[in-house]
C-alpha cells in the first residue's frame, strides 16, 4: 500500500513539473529538422582555444547531404568531446523548401550506446532476479 501511494505521489509530481506546449515559445524550432550524421572528417584550426574548427559530416537519413559544420569547443577540456571520423552526431539542419539554409552541430549521438546499456542492465536484472527469486 505505502509503495502504491509513493509512486502515485510520484507520477504527479512528474506530471505537475512537466513543461507544458503552452511555454515553449511559438515557431521557436518549427524552421529546424534534428537529423543524425555521421562525422566524416575533422578538420583543426591548430590553435589551442578550438576556434576554428570544422566537421565534415554526411547527413544520415532522408537528406543525405554532405556539410561542412563549424566545431564548437568552449575552451574547456573537461567539456569537449573529442570527435573522430566514423562518430555519429546530431544536427539541427535549418531547412526552406527543402533546401538546406544552415545546420549545426547539437550533441554527440549517446542514444544508441545508452540503449545498448539499458538492455544489458535489464538482462542482467532478470538472470540475477531469476537466480535470487
Amino acid at each position: 500500500m505505502r509503495k502504491g501511494a509513493c509512486l502515485i505521489l510520484f507520477l504527479v509530481f512528474c506530471i505537475i513539473q512537466a513543461p507544458s506546449p503552452a511555454e515553449a515559445k511559438e515557431g521557436e524550432w518549427d524552421r529546424y529538422r534534428i537529423c543524425r550524421a555521421k562525422v566524416a572528417e575533422v578538420f583543426r584550426s591548430g590553435k589551442t582555444s578550438g576556434e576554428g574548427d570544422m566537421l565534415l559530416v554526411k547527413v544520415l537519413g532522408g537528406q543525405g547531404a554532405t556539410l561542412y559544420l563549424p566545431y564548437p569547443t568552449g575552451g574547456h577540456d573537461g567539456y569537449n568531446l573529442e570527435l573522430r571520423p566514423g562518430d555519429e552526431i546530431f544536427v539541427a539542419l535549418s531547412v526552406d523548401q527543402g533546401e538546406i539554409q544552415g545546420a549545426y552541430y547539437l550533441e554527440f549521438g549517446r542514444d544508441k550506446k545508452l540503449g545498448y546499456l539499458l538492455v544489458l542492465f535489464l538482462g542482467l536484472l532478470v538472470v540475477l532476479g531469476a537466480k535470487r527469486a
